[in-house]
């Protein structure tokens, strides 16, 4: 019958190997928790990006309805629904005195 030869360990040799394997397992853990965080990080920035320019868009549909309420032609015909009537000409009053002033 033959022999099978086996190396035999010492205890130095195992804790070293021991330690390799752990580094090694640990580096593996922090590669792939990293890996994850920026994966996560990236689909939160995709949606805040969407979100930006959604509320982009919303400010200037809003600064084009403002525009249009403020143009002359809408504020001729609101008042005109509120009964007020075109002027005409414009007088001024020039007070001079003491009325009030100090």
């Amino acid at each position: 019958m033959k022999q099978i030869k086996t190396k035999k360990f010492n205890i130095k040799e195992t804790i070293i190997l021991t330690c390799v394997v752990a580094g090694i397992l640990a580096m593996v853990g922090f590669y792939v928790t990293q890996v994850n965080t920026l994966a996560v990080s990236g689909i939160q920035i995709a949606k805040i990006n969407r979100e930006i320019e959604s509320l982009e868009e919303s400010v200037e549909n809003l600064k084009n309805e403002t525009s249009k309420l403020q143009s002359a032609d809408v504020l001729e015909q609101e008042s005109q629904e509120m009964g007020m009537v075109r002027t005409l000409s414009s007088r001024f009053v020039n007070i001079t005195g003491g009325v009030a002033l100090r």
